[in-house]
């Protein structure tokens, strides 16, 4: 049985990326922490495959199709999400994927700080109850983590109203009217404007003996930085 995890990209140069945070810290400054974060979460996935007891394959799922091959995505399989909204994009992406695998796990860049040992429970929960879907909710009411093994209709995910509050609660809410169930994983924060970057600071901080080389300088970026309290 094996497992697609699929990452949600932009390739810089070819999309603006953190938009909401580059009009608080600017451009380069909110695409160098962006490429860091990238960094750190191809870094927990590549061990995660390398400690997982199953067969897991890593995909980044990019918004541009001209951006595939480009050398920043080389450590995974790529594959074009098409166009649409984010939740004309997450369908594809479940669609494409669940043909070739067993399960489906969804994930984005924005919260750098994931465990290797948290997506391996995700994998865990899916085997245990397939018919769950296994959620990570996030701070800010939306979602890190999307897990399944059968495919969500689109209906569904286009009827859902991203990057807010409530999208979280109203994809929920969709699922149960389909009778479809969920486990949930920890809440955790993501970073979409410069509030979040203490959040991030203050558990990586915490977490600061296990750091993998790529989050330890994002670690060290973000104590030399101006973005966190002091």
């Amino acid at each position: 049985m094996s497992t697609a995890i699929a990452v949600f990209a932009k390739t810089p140069g070819l999309s603006q990326v953190k938009t909401r945070l580059a009009k608080d810290i600017g451009k380069d400054t909110a695409e160098i922490f962006y490429e860091m974060s990238v960094k750190a979460t191809e870094e927990v996935l590549l061990e995660l495959k390398m400690k997982s007891q199953s067969s897991v394959e890593l995909y980044w799922a990019l918004a541009e199709e001209n951006g595939l091959n480009h050398p920043m995505w080389n450590k995974f399989k790529t594959i074009w999400t098409g166009e649409g909204d984010l939740g004309k994009r997450l369908f594809n992406i479940s669609d494409k994927l669940l043909k070739k695998h067993n399960k489906v796990i969804l994930i984005g860049t924005d919260s750098p700080q994931i465990e290797y040992e948290l997506i391996l429970k995700t994998i865990d929960k899916l085997n245990e109850n397939p018919k769950n879907c296994v959620v990570g909710p996030a701070y800010d009411g939306g979602f890190y983590l999307f897990g399944c093994s059968y495919l969500i209709t689109e209906n569904i995910w286009t009827s859902v109203s991203y990057s807010r509050e409530d999208t979280l609660e109203q994809l929920l809410q969709k699922l149960k009217n389909e009778n479809i169930y969920y486990d949930f994983l920890n809440k955790m924060s993501d970073v979409d404007k410069i509030d979040d970057f203490e959040a991030l600071y203050q558990y990586l901080l915490l977490t600061k003996g296990r750091h993998l080389p790529e989050r330890a300088k994002l670690f060290e970026w973000l104590e030399l930085s101006k973005y966190k309290s002091n």
